[in-house]
């Protein structure tokens, strides 16, 4: 039985941006895209539980991504998403400021698709392994 692709949400005001991702992504991964920090937002809200990880651009119009951060931290069904922010502004403060704020990693825009594959799924790598423990743990709680 073949497994399911895992989705990949693509978080970025640059039509071509996304194009580029998708193309990186979409061989592996189901990808579902938005514009803006509020479409995205809105889309976790939607499709919870159909998103693996969030692939999120820090400089957009409107709510940024440090926006979308800040907010992810009071929506416990985005907590459990992992994020990866891309910009072009990799200095030690902004990847200190979205760190601080929850994200996963970064990626420096022009993305060098060999490297963007192995970190997205390094990042799916961990969090299925902590949702499995996680999913043991709870099953032995209810059991005890």
């Amino acid at each position: 039985m073949e497994q399911s692709k895992e989705t990949l949400l693509i978080v970025d005001d640059s039509r071509l941006q996304r194009a580029v991702l998708n193309e990186i992504f979409s061989p592996a991964f189901n990808i579902l895209e938005v514009s803006s920090g509020e479409e995205c937002l809105q889309m976790i809200k939607d499709k919870k539980n159909m998103i693996d990880l969030v692939l999120l651009d820090l400089v957009m119009q409107g709510m940024d991504g440090f926006d979308v951060l800040k907010h992810r931290q009071e929506m416990p069904e985005f907590k459990q998403i992992p994020v990866v922010v891309l910009t072009t502004t990799d200095t030690p403060e902004v990847q200190t400021k979205a760190f601080e704020l929850g994200a996963s990693d970064f990626l420096s825009k022009p993305t060098e698709p060999a490297i963007a594959r192995h970190r997205i799924d390094n990042i799916l790598k961990t969090n299925r392994r902590l949702n499995h423990i996680l999913q043991k743990q709870e099953a032995l709680r209810i059991k005890s």
